[in-house]
This record gives structure tokens, sequence and C-alpha cells, in this order.
């Protein structure tokens, strides 16, 4: 495993979500594939409406509903599918941490919005640029 396979490995593990023990940081090169795809799944019944010309048709709610289940549970089995290739290829030190990272109430602190009124700042600018490899430092001020 090159430098450039942990690298990429470290990536993908980032982009999970945190119930699978990454921290969610989407890549967009990635992801926009999918995202595209699941646009055009969800917005098929009004582009069909709209190609119909009828005036008197309507998308009904539950079928929308159905739409979004649908996209949820495939992007959900996509995920973990990804967690256990990702999970698969990691050393033995960083499977540990990720098992405990998957804990419930582990990734309570990624999944929770910081509140400037209680001094918890969390904002792009803050933290500038990331790199895999390096600590990211969040301030708490009070």
């Amino acid at each position: 495993c090159g430098t450039g396979d942990m690298i990429d490995l470290e990536r993908e593990l980032l982009a999970l979500p945190a119930r699978l023990g990454g921290m969610a940081l989407a890549n967009p090169a990635t992801k926009a594939g999918e995202i595209f795809a699941a646009s055009e799944e969800f917005t098929m019944p009004l582009v069909a409406l709209i190609v119909s010309q009828e005036s008197n048709q309507v998308i009904e709610a539950g079928q929308i509903m159905s739409i979004k289940q649908d996209i949820r549970h495939k992007n959900r089995q996509k995920q973990d599918k990804k967690a256990k290739e990702v999970y698969d290829h990691l050393s033995p030190h960083l499977q540990r941490a990720v098992d405990l990272a998957k804990e419930k109430g582990s990734s309570s602190w990624l999944t929770v919005t910081p509140l400037e009124e209680h001094g918890f700042y969390l904002q792009t600018w803050c933290w500038g640029t990331y790199h895999p490899g390096e600590t990211l430092i969040i301030s708490i001020h009070n």
C-alpha cells in the first residue's frame, strides 16, 4: 500500500457518515454523479408532467415520499458497502478506532450544531485548508 493509496483510503474513511465511523466530509468529485442520478430520479415525475403538457395531472405526495425513501435506502446501502470495503483495508489500529467511533453516542459531537451563544465557534474561515494526516483543532471560547 503506497502513500497515495493510504491518503485515498483516509479520504474515503473521512467521507463516511458518522454512524459508520467517518466524519461525513464528502468528496464532491466522487459524489457528483451519484447526487445527479438521485436528482434525476427525484424529478422524474415532474419532468413527465411537464412533457405531457396536461394541466389536470398532479404529482401525489405519496409518490414523492416513496421516491425519497428509495433514494435514502439506496444511499444507505452504498454507504454500508463502502464502509465495509474501507474497513477491510485499514490497519488493525485504525479498525479499532473506527469500531470505537461507531459505538452509539460517540459521534454526537460531530452531529450537533455548535452554538455561538454557548461559546462554540465552528466556521470554515477558522480552520482554513485541511490536509489528511494533520490534526484539526477546533477552538472553544468562553
